[in-house]
């Protein structure tokens, strides 16, 4: 998806939508899948997306 149709879509005027938008339009790094991703990828991906250390296991 090209940068300016993914901030197209980021204008519902919430925060979470005006910061990401912004993000997304000052060059900002951003993954789509191609469908819904297995949820179990979603924390690693988010993890490695914003560098934090995996959570500690329970």
């Amino acid at each position: 998806m090209e940068r300016e149709a993914l901030a197209g879509l980021l204008t519902d005027g919430t925060r979470a939508a005006t910061a990401a938008r912004a993000a997304v339009l000052e060059g900002g790094a951003y993954t789509v899948w191609d469908g819904a991703p297995p949820a179990r990828s979603l924390p690693e991906s988010t993890r490695a997306a914003c560098g934090t250390a995996a959570a500690p296991a329970r």
